[in-house]
């Protein structure tokens, strides 16, 4: 197993990779009605200078593993979370000149599945979330990529 990365390291690689991230609600159908369960952190980062194209090599796969680092860093103690696999497959956004980048996407749910419901207190911890995500250097307001004006 390899070494956690550092608060350091991970600071270093946002800025790098100009890493940006959004909180969504997430929403299940439960008896034809729709419930916010929990929410959808997605990470963004910038491919990496040493990807020669292939959005399946070996470093995208670790751009992967350190948004991964970065959504457990950020997520509220006793919550559960599941995120998805590594996808061989940039993706791109006006928001950053159509660069090609690499996703993470994490469910965070507060609760215990059977109960279910997302209530005040758990949006109320979506702040400390977006609190964490800032204190280690990522805004929700996408920045263009370095060089370029805006």
């Amino acid at each position: 197993m390899t070494a956690k990365p550092s608060p350091e390291s991970l600071r270093a690689f946002v800025q790098t990779h100009r890493v940006s991230a959004d909180v969504f609600p997430h929403y299940e159908v439960h008896d034809h009605r729709c419930l916010q369960t929990g929410f959808d952190l997605h990470l963004l980062a910038l491919r990496s200078p040493r990807c020669r194209g292939d959005p399946g090599c070996a470093e995208c796969e670790r751009v992967h593993a350190l948004l991964l680092e970065i959504a457990l860093a950020v997520l509220p103690g006793g919550w559960h979370h599941a995120a998805e696999p590594f996808a061989a497959a940039f993706h791109y956004r006006r928001e950053t000149r159509w660069q090609p980048e690499i996703e993470l996407v994490m469910q965070m749910t507060p609760y215990d599945p059977t109960q279910g419901l997302v209530d005040e207190a758990a949006r109320r911890e979506v702040t400390g979330i977006r609190k964490r995500l800032h204190d280690i250097g990522i805004d929700e307001e996408v920045q263009p990529p370095m060089g370029r004006a805006a």
